[in-house]
């Protein structure tokens, strides 16, 4: 299949109502568990920066 054609697939796939509420299911459950705080990010580098070799 030439490139373009699967562009255009993927974009009439995508544009189908219960394959793009799927997307973005998935990619809220991804951001969920990748959720991190500023201030447990900056504990994580404070450790690393006390971290004695």
């Amino acid at each position: 299949m030439n490139s373009n054609t699967v562009r255009v697939k993927a974009v009439e796939l995508f544009n189908n109502g219960n394959i793009k509420v799927r997307v973005e299911e998935l990619q809220k459950e991804i951001a969920e568990r990748n959720k991190i705080t500023v201030d447990e990010c900056v504990s994580l580098l404070a450790s690393l920066a006390r971290f004695d070799i």
